[in-house]
């Protein structure tokens, strides 16, 4: 059995691979910066290495006060500037796939 890849259609797949590659590689060098910016956050506004030293080292109300002052400030922003980013993420996804053919409203 003999496979013929016309021209058109193996370079596409060529370009596609490299495009996949390139994606991979730049998702995976952002997440890694990502994770170091979270590091350089939590030892500049925590002054500790890890999480867990930080937290168990602040005062109790801290704890419950931080995350939730931070609820306080994203919840406006997504209500009144993003109403898409709330949920749960699939579901809306898919609501827009089938109701709005696809269409997620662009908010600059």
């Amino acid at each position: 059995m003999k496979i013929d890849f016309g021209k058109n259609e193996f370079s596409e797949h060529i370009r596609l691979t490299l495009l996949a590659v390139l994606v991979g590689l730049t998702a995976g060098l952002a997440s890694v910066i990502f994770k170091k910016m979270i590091l350089l956050f939590q030892n500049q506004f925590w002054r500790a290495e890890s999480f867990i030293s930080s937290v168990s080292s602040q005062p109790w109300y801290l704890t419950i006060l931080i995350p939730a002052l931070g609820g306080l400030i994203i919840g406006p922003i997504i209500y009144y500037g993003a109403r898409e980013a709330k949920g749960h993420g699939v579901p809306e996804i898919m609501e827009s796939l089938i109701f709005r053919g696809g269409r997620i409203r662009a908010k600059t």
